[in-house]
């Protein structure tokens, strides 16, 4: 008995230091989200921001299947997500098919996720196309969301 002691202890010490570095559970984006904030923000070809404009609230649901329904999901489109990770941070890849031959996909760094937060920023949307804003050309276009459950 007095030999397994030493044994349970370093058992005992290095799986508590791994709960620690590893957790069990991890959040998941799956669910109903409140769109409480939401922030286009339009830049001209030198990088200076031209105006921004709130786009309103909105919810959005991310079912666990991969589809993604809600009011601003038009019925005749087909509407997926996908989670993932890379360099240490988290994606939030929404793609949309009209049925049409148009898919469209946006990518969103997610900066916070937790179970009643989730923050998620847009990569650039045009990638140096032109387009207009109040008559101005831009050509770069970064989505800003806040969401709370």
């Amino acid at each position: 008995m007095k030999k397994l002691f030493p044994a349970f202890m370093l058992c005992l010490l290095l799986f508590s230091c791994r709960k620690d570095k590893y957790p069990a559970t991890s959040i998941s984006i799956v669910g109903t989200w409140t769109v409480t904030s939401s922030t286009m923000s339009y830049y001209d070809k030198n990088d200076k921001l031209i105006g921004s404009e709130d786009t309103g609230e909105d919810k959005v649901t991310f079912n666990s299947n991969g589809s993604v329904t809600g009011p601003s999901v038009d019925d005749d489109e087909t509407t997926t997500y996908a989670v993932n990770s890379s360099n240490g941070k988290k994606y939030l890849k929404i793609t949309t098919d009209d049925r049409h031959g148009n898919v469209n996909s946006i990518t969103y760094e997610i900066i916070i996720l937790t179970d009643h937060n989730l923050e998620f920023k847009s990569d650039n949307l045009y990638d140096g196309v032109p387009d207009t804003y109040n008559d101005v050309f831009y050509t770069k276009v970064i989505i800003d969301l806040k969401a709370s459950r």
